[in-house]
């Protein structure tokens, strides 16, 4: 029998997982976070943004299964947390490459709030 409830918007987990990440690497400290994880940290919340602009280049979506727009105060703030996190990191000689991706974030343009 099929359910004649309507469906809810399907969340974005993406931006959930990479919060419980950014607290997991902030919890660990700078000297115990694996440097692969605040690379995939960075990737993931650079596409998380490059979809986020994107969508809000587009048409709007309208409808009962419309997911409601990313807070960009929320976005940046995560990016700061990031980029709080590599710089730390990158303090390691081992770790110069790091660098670039810090450079990276700070040349990042924020969204608008």
């Amino acid at each position: 029998m099929r359910s004649t409830a309507v469906s809810q918007p399907r969340k974005a987990h993406s931006v959930e997982i990479i919060d419980k990440r950014l607290r997991d690497c902030e919890l660990a400290g700078a000297d115990n976070v694996d440097v692969m994880e605040l690379v995939g940290l960075y990737d993931e919340l650079a596409r998380v943004e490059r979809k986020w602009r994107e969508k809000s280049e587009a048409s709007p979506r309208t409808g009962p299964r419309a997911r409601p727009p990313a807070n960009p105060q929320h976005m940046n703030a995560r990016f700061e947390r990031v980029t709080r996190l590599i710089e730390a990191a990158a303090a390691a000689p081992e770790r110069e490459w790091l660098e670039r991706i810090a450079a990276a974030l700070h040349s990042r343009t924020p969204l608008p709030t």
